[in-house]
């Protein structure tokens, strides 16, 4: 979740709650609380969380020549694994490199703004509305069948100017730049409920392609 800090999510222990379908996804599917982020840029963080490396001083890790297929990655893992590899965004995946580094790193399939606004009057200052981001990410994932696949989903409204579309849900009044930064978190919610499990109950992941010997539960449909 592009500029996602801790402090509106329920799931967080936070009160009140800005995501309560993000608390839900986290009582419903796998929720690690210990993957985190690193950096004050969404380039920074996308290594911290695909690779599990540390933010440094300098350029970003993704720009870097020497550091293009040189990384270990959760793709690369997953990709290893025999599971189709995607990412999802609604932006310009070239923004930063960050297109080559992945590729590079064990992603197979890039579905970006073009893929996702039909009409150029869709896409806003970042790239197409999360709305329109988990819509496409739900489509792909039910054409998906029983295959496995690892999917990155990033987003972008929560994000300056926090461009929030209009209609869609009742906005926070006020035009403080906490408020619209709470106003980008609450809309974030309307995507989350197309990932959502559709039943009540989850299915039970075999981990012996990641982990030998251990088994976790993730919620049916994500």
């Amino acid at each position: 979740m592009e500029g996602m800090a801790g402090q509106p999510v329920g799931a967080l222990g936070h009160s009140p709650s800005h995501t309560p379908e993000f608390d839900a996804l986290c009582r419903e599917g796998m929720y690690f609380e210990r993957m985190y982020a690193a950096g004050c840029r969404t380039s920074r963080g996308v290594v911290g969380v695909l690779c599990a490396h540390p933010d440094i001083s300098g350029p970003s890790i993704l720009k870097r020549d020497l550091a293009q297929g040189r990384f270990l990655t959760l793709p690369a893992v997953f990709a290893a694994r025999g599971y189709r590899t995607l990412m999802i965004y609604g932006g310009d995946p070239d923004f930063d490199n960050m297109k080559q580094f992945l590729a590079k790193g064990g992603v197979s399939t890039f579905i970006a703004q073009k893929d996702i606004a039909l009409d150029k009057k869709e896409i806003g200052n970042w790239g197409v509305p999360d709305e329109m981001i988990f819509a496409k990410a739900d489509e792909t994932f039910r054409t998906m069948g029983d295959k496995k696949f690892f999917a990155v989903v990033l987003t972008v409204s929560n994000h300056p100017p926090f461009e929030v579309p209009a209609g869609h849900m009742s906005l926070l009044p006020g035009q403080s730049e906490r408020i619209k930064k709470l106003n980008a978190y609450r809309y974030a919610r309307l995507g989350y409920r197309r990932v959502l499990p559709a039943g009540p109950h989850g299915r039970v992941l075999q981990e012996h392609d990641l982990c030998p010997g251990q088994r976790s539960r993730a919620g049916s449909g994500q």
